[in-house]
C-alpha cells in the first residue's frame, strides 16, 4: 500500500485578512483546504490499521525476522542463540558473531566475524554492537531538554544541596522551594536560618552586564536593574522611556532622570535626616531628628532659589538678595544684624488726599507701608490704593461710632491676611484702633479732621510722606484759612514783648511734632510776633521791635505776610499782635509717623 500522500497549504488565510480585515474568510478555501487534510488523515488511517489492532499494540505477525535488522538480532542472542564472553578486546585475534567484549567503559557484542585489527576501525566497519556504556551514566551537555523532564521525576531528595548550573535556567511553569511564602511566584526559596539570599554574580568587572531582568509590560517594556561593565553602580533602566531612571552610587547618592512623587506620610521612628512627606494633602520638606526630637537646619541652595505658591513666584532669591512678588506678612520682627529694618509704619511714597466742597473720604496711596499687628509682627502691604469714607462703619470707614464735628480722626492702612484685603479706616485712637473682624495689621498714616458743620465734612488737607497742608476752597465748607490767633494781642514793641498763649489743638492734630503757620500785619506800622514758649527774654537796645523767634514788621501801607516752620513744645503758640489786622494762620503740619 503507498505512503499517505502529504498535505501541502494551498491558501493564505494571514495574506487574506491582512488584506481585507473586515470579510469573513471565503468558505471556498476552506473547504479546499479541510478536504486536503481530511484526505491525508484517511490515508494515514488506512495504513495504521495495518499496523495496529484495536487494543493500541502492534498487530499480530507484523514484526518478522526480515524486519530486524542484524544488529538486533546479533543483541538477541547470536549465530548460536548465545552470547559468549571474551574479556577485554585484544588486536590481532578472531572473534565470532555473538562474542562480547570490554572495551573501555563499554562492553560490546560482535556483529561480523572478523579478525581485530584497530578497535576504532573495527568500529567503524560495523563489526562490534554496543550493548552497555558505562559513560551513559553521566548526563551530557545539552541533553536534559524541558521535554525529557516529566513532572515528580526529579525531586528534591535526588538532588545535590547546591545545583551549580552553567548555562541559563528557565522555569516556566515556577518552582517551588519549600512553603516560604503564599502567592505566584516564579521562583521561591526558603532558608530554614541564617541569611537567606539570592547571588547574581560575575567573574571580573570588564565581562559585561550583571543584574535582573524583568519583562512583559506595554509594548514588551523590560526594566533592567543592573551594573554596567567596569562599573561598580547600580542602574536601573526602563526600555519604554528608554533611559536610565536612577543610579545607586556605591559610596553613597542616587541619581533620578524624572520627577519623584511622595505620596505617603509615614514617619520614620528614630535619627536624623531630611524627611520629605505628604500630609493632609500638604506637602513637607523637613529637616528632623527623630531621635531627639529637634529640628535641624535645613539649607535650599542654587544660582538662584524660586517659591511658588499656586504656580506663582512669589519669593525669589539670588546672590544680590531677595525679591518678593505680592504683600509680604512676618510673624515677627524683620532685622539686619540683629537690627529692625521695617519698622512698623515706615512707608514709601505715601500721600492722602482728602480734598472736596463738601467730603468724607480720604484716598491713600502708596508704594508701600509696614503694618503691624498688636504683637509686632510686620506685613509689608505694596502698591497701597484705598479710599475710606468715615459715614461707613468697618473696613473703609469709621472703626466703630458715629462721626462727630469739630473732632481730630486718624487715618490708618489695614490688611486682612486671611482674605488677602486691604482697606482703609478712621479711628479717634491715635495708637489702637479698633480693627474689624478678620484684620490683624494696621498702620497709622496720617490724621483728618471734621468742621463744626451739622453734615460734618473734612476740612481739605493734602497729605504727602510726613508733610500736610491746609487747602482752601473757593467755595463749600473751607474757604478762610485756619486761624490759631489775630487782632492786637499782648504786648511787642521796643520796650517789651509779652505775648498770649493760643491753643492750637483745633488746628493742628495731637500727633504733629511740627506746625507751618503764616503771620502777617494788613497795614503798615503794625507788629506781630510768634514763639513757640512765652518765656522769651531780651536787653533793650534792639531798636523798634525786640528780636523773637517768629516776627513780622509791616513798615509799608500795604499788607505783609512770612511763613514759619516750627517744632511744637506745647498745645500752644504764643502770640502778640501791635494792631486788629495782625493774625497767625496755620498752613499745616508735619506728622510724627
Amino acid at each position: 500500500m503507498p505512503q499517505p500522500p502529504a498535505y501541502t497549504r494551498g491558501y493564505s488565510f494571514t495574506g487574506f485578512s491582512q488584506y481585507y480585515p473586515s470579510n469573513q474568510q471565503p468558505g471556498t478555501q476552506i473547504d479546499a483546504e479541510f478536504n486536503g487534510v481530511k484526505s491525508t488523515l484517511d490515508a494515514i488511517l488506512a495504513n495504521l490499521i495495518l499496523i495496529q489492532r484495536d487494543d493500541g499494540a502492534l498487530k499480530n505477525s507484523t514484526v518478522t525476522m526480515q524486519t530486524l535488522a542484524s544488529d538486533v538480532l546479533t543483541v538477541l542472542g547470536g549465530e548460536n542463540g548465545n552470547w559468549i564472553p571474551r574479556g577485554a578486546w585484544a588486536t590481532q585475534t578472531a572473534f565470532a558473531v555473538g562474542n562480547v567484549v570490554a572495551q573501555g567503559a563499554q562492553t560490546y557484542v560482535c556483529a561480523i566475524a572478523h579478525t581485530s585489527g584497530v578497535f576504532a576501525n573495527d568500529l567503524a566497519a560495523g563489526n562490534w554492537v554496543t550493548i552497555y556504556s558505562a559513560t551513559a551514566s553521566v548526563v551530557a551537555d545539552g541533553t536534559i531538554t524541558t521535554a525529557k523532564v516529566v513532572d515528580g521525576n526529579i525531586t528534591s531528595t535526588k538532588l545535590s544541596q547546591t545545583l551549580d548550573i552553567t548555562g541559563s535556567f528557565r522555569a516556566q511553569g515556577g518552582l517551588t522551594g519549600g512553603t516560604e511564602i503564599a502567592g505566584s511566584y516564579l521562583i521561591g526559596a526558603k532558608a530554614e536560618a541564617g541569611n537567606s539570599n539570592i547571588s547574581i554574580a560575575r567573574t571580573t568587572r570588564l565581562q559585561g552586564f550583571v543584574g535582573l531582568l524583568i519583562g512583559g509590560g506595554i509594548g514588551g517594556t523590560v526594566w533592567n536593574l543592573t551594573q554596567a561593565p567596569s562599573k561598580d553602580d547600580l542602574n536601573l533602566y526602563s526600555s519604554l522611556s528608554g533611559i536610565t531612571l536612577s543610579t545607586f552610587y556605591n559610596l553613597g547618592g542616587v541619581d533620578w532622570s524624572g520627577t519623584q512623587r511622595i505620596t505617603g506620610s509615614v514617619l520614620p521612628l528614630a535619627g536624623a535626616g531630611l524627611e520629605l512627606g505628604y500630609i493632609a494633602a500638604v506637602g513637607t520638606i523637613t529637616a528632623y531628628d527623630r531621635g531627639g526630637s529637634v529640628y535641624q537646619p535645613l539649607r535650599l541652595a542654587g544660582s538662584s532659589v524660586f517659591m511658588a505658591a499656586g504656580g506663582v513666584d512669589v519669593i525669589t532669591a539670588s546672590s544680590t538678595g531677595a525679591a518678593v512678588n505680592g504683600a509680604l506678612s512676618v510673624s515677627g520682627p524683620i532685622t539686619s544684624g540683629g537690627n529692625p529694618i521695617a519698622l512698623p509704619g515706615a512707608f514709601s511714597g505715601l500721600k492722602i488726599a482728602t480734598i472736596g466742597a463738601s467730603n468724607y473720604t480720604s484716598v491713600i496711596t502708596a508704594n508701600a507701608i509696614a503694618l503691624s499687628t498688636a504683637a509686632g509682627a510686620t506685613f509689608i502691604a505694596k502698591n497701597v490704593n484705598v479710599s475710606p469714607n468715615i459715614t461707613s462703619v468697618g473696613a473703609n470707614g469709621i472703626d466703630t461710632g458715629s462721626v462727630s464735628a469739630s473732632t481730630w480722626y486718624f487715618v490708618y492702612v489695614i490688611y486682612n491676611p486671611t482674605t488677602l484685603a486691604m482697606a482703609g479706616l478712621f479711628s479717634l485712637s491715635s495708637t489702637a484702633p479698633t480693627l474689624p473682624a478678620g484684620f490683624a495689621s494696621f498702620a497709622r498714616v496720617g490724621a483728618v479732621r471734621t468742621d463744626g458743620s451739622a453734615s460734618k465734612y473734612f476740612i481739605s488737607t493734602m497729605q504727602c510722606g510726613r508733610r500736610v497742608q491746609y487747602v482752601v476752597q473757593s467755595t463749600g465748607n473751607f474757604i478762610v484759612p485756619v486761624t490759631i490767633a489775630s487782632g492786637a494781642a499782648g504786648t511787642y514793641n521796643a520796650s517789651s514783648y509779652s505775648p498770649v498763649a493760643y491753643p492750637i489743638s483745633s488746628a493742628i492734630p495731637p500727633t504733629a511734632c511740627e506746625v507751618e503757620f503764616e503771620i502777617g500785619c494788613g497795614t503798615g506800622g503794625q507788629v506781630v510776633g510768634v514763639s513757640m514758649t512765652s518765656g522769651i527774654a531780651y536787653a533793650g537796645g534792639f531798636g523798634a521791635v525786640p528780636p523773637v523767634p517768629y516776627n513780622n514788621v509791616n513798615n509799608n501801607s500795604n499788607s505783609a505776610a512770612m511763613v514759619y516752620r516750627a517744632f511744637i513744645q506745647s498745645g500752644n503758640i504764643y502770640y502778640a499782635g501791635s494792631g486788629v489786622y495782625c493774625y497767625c494762620y496755620a498752613l499745616g503740619w508735619e506728622d510724627n509717623l
